[in-house]
């Protein structure tokens, strides 16, 4: 009958590896009689022969499928069945009897753990039963002081049942949370001992492994909070300390909430903590708290990455200097590993070399983390060891990939789903990045295996319970069908039923990642961590929009493609109407609305590997250009920078020639709408750098010629549907050359301020930042036009220390005020900060020069103002149309801080513009910007004609015209006289295509 059996789970089983992939479940099902243990030991049994064979695809796939159907077989199998032992309640009573017995006469794990071990499979909810029972019967009419010794007693048993290796560790947690339960009915509320007893339970709660692990983590807190009422800072010091780590440890870990904030939340309940560890009097509990804060700051989302991670380097660091291997082994070797954590994802340093030095950490952490002694510690080492190799750069590709599966299935030795389900689930997750990724084998079979270890994962990583790890899989299960997809179509293009199948697979996974993670967005507060947030999922939609386009739903990827760009922008803009308004996703319909008959839309979206272009015409036609240029685009965008930085006059003779490649890139000529006389260029990420407008056709035609009625920028479609219509026109709030060295900035705004009704200049020393945002705050935030002629600079590095230049605002290297800057882009180089200025107030701007930023209108003091009917602001300076980005999904620049604050529309270059050219660009264009004419049309119209002006035409314009007085005219004529009548002096692009049109 055995052997009939035994052949029966072989047969299963070579069923299962040779099925179709999907049919396994309709198969189990079918053979569900068979799934016992002993199917799950022969399985092991195959799987090991298959290994030894080379078969380790197969031998894998064995391993996966009898730890999953372990769970369900334990279900109905462990010692909460009605099996003969079980249903004596007398056994159980005895056996707890003993156990406490054991505890008042000896003491300690060395008499207790023997009797666990013994009959360890009584450790279950039947157990826990009748632990109530006892304990009822123990402390019936007996006097406080023996109660208060059988509590004791009963504490310490939970306490050494929930540290308990064996058994069923579910099980075991359990028994001791109803143990401390039953301690806490019988302490005196307000005691110490009833604080304590708060404090296990809720290092219960955070090891639980049943129930919803967000509402357990709720529970963890509470405890902790209920044992601070009585473990205060002033009474009990140590044990308020000890309350504030766990419950910093609680909050690094909680669901609920905004994680950015929760892991806030733990950094300053560890420094709480470290007021009273310090370093002198507890060496040992500083040296863990410092060792947590690296944990700490190895996740944290606010500040800068790198910084963080410097840091987190620096508290392992201080830990170590307790934590020595020879007094304290296991605890050195959890830093160790924690340090090798934080050196995995480096960003400063060689990525090669910390790579190195993670899998160092890790191999000296398994000096002492043996499976034999730490069986759990030994199981995170392997799995981090695996995590090491699978992104290590140095060696064989193949073969580090290899070795990382290898330490993955070592850690699942230990790292069972009964017993340690997150981990576990951790596990699948990593072995399904490795298979997707892997080198040896067939690449069909691996990312079958991949897929399977992703849906696995997904059984312990439910959003319920682990959203943001739930989302982060289903991000990359996503993104393995895609895989499969590319597999499919270069190895069975003709096998189109299982090309669609996987499609949709795709589609699903990406649609419902997408909404949960919006769902995780909700719970965040902040622009900066919000920002974060969608810089995290961008690869969910652009995944989501390439899946949309192979699925011929193009309408789909735009919306799709829109979502993913300047959400936080809209966002506030919608907060900020009238009626404050909650931001919906924009429709198609909604997208079209902005045309007229006469207007075009160009959108474009680049992924990895793409960069996408919807058209849009009037009324609602969709076109949808894919080119696979990305690789070029980077390499062009890489080659202008350097240019840029090294020398601005190399630069500017090469500009005509970067845009001509980029128009090549973007294949600029077949894209283009044939019929429309006005373009709105939605650009996205590294677009954003290029004067788009300025892109060549021909040899004498450029974009803008085409588009005759002019062509505006926007960060999106949603973007210049929220923006409010500003029509009135007649105040203008002005800065003019607060610097004192940009002569030409007199004339212009001498020029503009006339054609206001309301005018207020603030000139040279006037133009400071206390003036501007104390004493003339209210006119700036009520002028309908706001024009800053000055210095500008964008930060690349930080953003939101943008500036624009005020009074003050710049000292010379030796640290004197003042100086002469540049009138035009003559070579440059960025400054240094010298050393002795502290650099969070300090930033480089140019040769010899340093920019104080505390005198200084920065992106960060942008976005705190408020603009009530601004229809118009000018950035007349330097780079100001720059924006960041290293974050595809956002557009944070100086215009996004004035588009935030309320204004219409603004004007901005994106590089350093000349003095004079620019002063004359700006007075050309507030005379074209007539009532009726949009800043788009104005701005194309002065762009075009000024391109084609020739040194005639620029005398007889100023000649002609009362936008100069007297002075000016002289000055500005003398200077045109130099060049013949039928030279273009700003004919070349660096001259007139530096200014877009952003907004409105």
């Amino acid at each position: 009958m055995e052997e009939n059996r035994d052949r029966a789970y072989l047969q299963l089983i070579h069923t299962l590896l040779n099925c179709p992939n999907g049919d396994e479940p309709q198969i189990l099902q079918d053979n569900s009689e068979l799934l016992d243990r002993g199917f799950l030991e022969t399985c092991e049994s195959v799987a090991a022969k298959l290994a030894a064979q080379g078969g380790e695809n197969g031998a894998n796939f064995l391993r996966n499928l009898a730890s999953q159907l372990g769970q369900f077989i334990d279900m109905n199998d462990d010692g909460d069945s009605n099996n003969s032992e079980g249903e004596n309640p007398q056994e159980y009573a005895n056996f707890i009897l003993e156990l406490l017995q054991a505890e008042q006469s000896y003491g300690g794990i060395a008499a207790v753990y023997p009797i666990l071990a013994e009959r360890q499979h009584l450790l279950n909810a039947r157990f826990a039963e009748i632990l109530q029972q006892v304990a009822q019967r123990l402390l019936a009419d007996e006097n406080p002081e023996t109660i208060s010794s059988i509590v004791d007693l009963i504490e310490n048993l939970s306490i050494h049942i929930s540290n308990f290796s064996r058994g069923n560790r579910a099980n075991n947690i359990e028994i001791a949370i109803t143990g401390y339960q039953i301690v806490l009915n019988n302490r005196k509320p307000g005691s110490e001992d009833w604080a304590r007893t708060q404090n296990n339970l809720g290092s219960s709660y955070g090891k639980r492994i049943r129930g919803k692990t967000a509402e357990n983590i709720e529970q963890e807190i509470g405890f902790y909070e209920a044992a601070l009422t009585v473990h205060t800072l002033e009474d009990l010091p140590e044990d308020w300390a000890m309350t504030q780590n766990n419950l910093a440890v609680a909050y690094k870990n909680r669901i609920n909430g905004s994680r950015a904030d929760n892991l806030e939340l733990a950094i300053a309940f560890y420094e709480a903590a470290l007021t009273v560890y310090t370093l002198e009097d507890l060496p040992e509990d500083w040296a863990m708290t410092q060792n947590n804060l690296a944990n700490a700051y190895l996740n944290r989302i606010n500040g800068s990455r790198a910084d963080n991670l410097e840091r987190a380097i620096g508290f392992s660091k201080a830990a170590l200097t307790v934590r020595t291997l020879e007094d304290f082994p296991k605890d050195w070797a959890q830093t160790q590993n924690n340090l090798a954590n934080v050196y995995s994802y480096r960003i400063n340093g060689s990525r090669a070399d910390n790579l190195e030095l993670a899998i160092e950490f890790y191999e000296a952490a398994l000096t002492v983390r043996t499976l034999e002694d730490f069986p759990e510690k030994w199981a995170m080492a392997q799995h981090n060891l695996a995590a090491a190799y699978n992104d290590r750069i140095n060696g064989s590709r193949a073969d580090n990939l290899e070795r990382a599966i290898g330490f993955y299935n070592a850690a699942l030795t230990v790292r069972n789903r009964e017993d340690f389900p997150k981990d576990w689930a951790e596990t699948q997750y990593s072995l399904a990045i490795t298979y997707a990724n892997r080198i040896n084998g067939s690449r069909a079979e691996n990312l079958e295996r991949a897929i399977g270890f992703y849906n696995a994962a997904l059984t312990v990583r439910t959003f319920e319970d682990f959203p943001f790890n739930n989302v982060e899989t289903l991000n990359n299960l996503g993104w393995a069908y895609l895989k499969k997809l590319d597999h499919i179509n270069l190895e069975k293009l003709e096998d189109t039923n299982q090309k669609s199948a996987t499609l949709q697979s795709a589609y699903d996974t990406f649609k419902n990642a997408i909404t949960r993670a919006s769902k995780l967005r909700e719970l965040e507060s902040g622009d900066e961590t919000k920002q974060k947030h969608d810089l995290q999922w961008d690869s969910l939609y652009i995944g989501m929009v390439q899946v949309c386009l192979d699925r011929q739903s193009n309408q789909e990827a735009l919306l799709y493609a829109e979502a993913n760009k300047a959400r936080n922008l809209a966002e506030v803009i919608a907060q900020k109407q009238e009626t404050p308004q909650v931001l919906k996703p924009i429709t198609f319909t909604e997208i079209t609305q902005l045309l007229t008959p006469d207007t075009a839309l160009i959108e474009w979206y680049i992924t990895n590997e793409e960069i996408i272009t919807f058209v849009l015409t009037y009324p609602d036609v969709l076109t949808v250009h894919r080119n696979r240029q990305c690789d070029e685009l980077i390499d062009l965008v890489n080659d202008y920078r350097a240019d840029y930085k090294q020398s601005k006059t190399h630069w500017q003779t090469k500009l005509s020639d970067y845009l001509q490649r980029l128009a090549e890139i973007l294949q600029i000529t077949t894209i283009l709408p044939t019929e429309s006389t006005r373009l709105i260029l939605i650009p996205h990420w590294l677009l954003h750098l290029f004067p788009l407008h300025a892109l060549p056709l021909t040899d004498d035609e450029f974009l803008l010629d085409r588009f005759t009625q002019g062509i505006q920028y926007s960060p999106s479609c949603q973007l210049l549907q929220q923006i409010t219509i500003h029509p009135n026109f007649d105040q203008l709030l002005a800065l003019q050359n607060p610097t004192s060295d940009l002569p030409y900035t007199e004339l212009e705004v001498a020029s503009i301020a006339p054609k206001f009704a309301i005018s207020q200049i603030l000139p040279g020393s006037e133009a400071s930042k206390t003036n501007l945002l104390e004493q003339y705050l209210e006119q700036l935030e009520n002028a309908h036009c706001a024009h800053f002629s000055c210095h500008g600079s964008f930060n690349a590095d930080d953003p939101l220390k943008s500036f624009l230049i005020l009074s003050g605002g710049i000292i010379a290297e030796e640290g004197g005020h003042g100086g002469t800057a540049p009138t035009s882009i003559a070579d440059d180089p960025v400054g240094v900060v010298p050393p002795c200025l502290p650099p969070e107030r300090y930033v480089e701007w140019r040769a010899g020069k340093t920019a104080d930023i505390d005198k200084c209108l920065t992106l960060a003091e942008i976005f705190g103002l408020r603009f009530k009917q601004c229809r118009l602001v000018v950035l007349s300076a330097c780079e100001t149309a720059l924006i960041d980005t290293q974050n595809r999904s956002d557009y944070i620049g100086l215009p996004t801080g004035f588009l935030y604050a309320g204004a219409m529309g603004t004007l901005a270059s994106l590089w350093a513009v000349n003095d004079l050219s620019t002063a004359l660009m700006m007075v050309k264009f507030y005379e074209v910007l007539k009532p009726g004419v949009s800043i788009g049309q104005a701005l194309h119209d002065t762009q075009r004609w000024f391109k084609s002006a020739t040194a005639s035409d620029l005398l007889e314009w100023v000649k002609g015209s009362d936008s100069f007085d007297g002075e000016q005219k002289e000055d500005v004529t003398e200077y045109l006289g130099r060049y013949k009548p039928t030279v273009k002096p700003y004919g070349d692009v660096y001259h007139w295509g530096a200014f877009c049109a952003i907004g409105l």
